[in-house]
């Protein structure tokens, strides 16, 4: 389970012999609200990927907002990774599961998940979970969809693409 860094961008040769042999890809603590389409590159790079799981969370108690310190510290003032995706109509034949902890009901995820949904072609399921919390960020309101809404937005993310992928909307119990 090696940790590495990456970096959209055009596949080389050489990042592309790497990627081929990913099997399971885990992306930690995406920060909430940009868009994540910049992940499919990883789609597109690793055929062989079965499955991924992402982590978004702004961990709320943790989070330097002193511009001061984020300078000191070297935080980037980029808003998120940007992709030009020629990948539009792609298909990803080994995808299977697609896991998304910290899910929210809003626009950028919802259209994330459906792209994903259409892109791999045989994925069987797709796990939306509520956030991961600390003991401190835990009296933060949660913004995971109620049951009552769930229907909804799976309806919303699967409406008109043909899948037969299961959603599964889950929270967490610490």
């Amino acid at each position: 389970s090696e940790k590495i860094w990456v970096q959209p961008e055009c596949l080389t040769e050489r990042l592309a012999y790497v990627f081929h042999q990913l099997r399971f890809v885990n992306l930690s603590n995406m920060p909430e609200g940009y868009d994540l389409t910049w992940t499919l590159f990883i789609l597109k790079a690793a055929p062989n990927l079965k499955e991924l799981y992402m982590s978004v969370w702004d961990h709320l108690c943790e989070m330097k907002t002193d511009a001061k310190e984020r300078k000191s510290l070297s935080y980037s003032e980029n808003k998120g990774a940007e992709w030009e995706s020629s990948a539009i109509a792609f298909q990803h034949q080994s995808l299977v599961t697609l896991a998304i902890f910290g899910f929210r009901a809003r626009d950028y995820m919802m259209n994330y998940v459906r792209r994903v949904m259409e892109t791999a072609v045989n994925l069987k399921a797709v796990f939306l979970y509520d956030r991961l919390t600390c003991d401190k960020c835990r009296s933060i309101l949660s913004r995971f969809p109620p049951k009552w809404k769930q229907d909804c937005v799976e309806k919303f993310i699967t409406n008109g693409i043909k899948s037969s992928a299961i959603m599964q909307f889950q929270t967490i119990a610490i």
